[in-house]
């Protein structure tokens, strides 16, 4: 009974978040539509990897790109991001921005842009 109970539960918090979503603004939905694909095409590239030693260069591509999108799309617990934050730091990585920035370095990275963004634009 306590599974069922649970499945309704996230069921309900799916349909929340499904609704949450159809508001969106534009520009988020711009952005998020094109770094779902992008992410993943990494996940299928990812796995294909596993198994194949020989990559060309264009895979190699794609999967340093997926894994920027994955250290970006992390957060840390309690701190949400703003939304046009996220719509600009999303934009760096889909746009390839951030090829040239270590994986590792990007957390200060983003800090750094963020606080380049609050000094440089009235939105922030």
């Amino acid at each position: 009974m306590k599974n069922f109970l649970g499945c309704k539960r996230r069921l309900a918090c799916t349909n929340f978040v499904e609704k949450r979503q159809k508001n969106r603004p534009a520009f988020m939905k711009q952005v998020a539509g094109k770094l779902k694909l992008v992410y993943s095409q990494y996940r299928e590239l990812q796995s294909f990897a596993q198994f194949g030693s020989d990559l060309d260069s264009d895979t190699k591509t794609r999967l340093a790109q997926g894994e920027r999108i994955v250290k970006v799309l992390g957060q840390g617990r309690g701190k949400p991001v703003p939304m046009a934050k996220q719509v600009c730091i999303f934009y760096a990585v889909i746009h390839d921005y951030l090829m040239d920035i270590e994986v590792d370095q990007i957390p200060a990275f983003e800090e750094g842009f963020y606080d380049y963004m609050a000094a440089t634009r009235r939105m922030f």
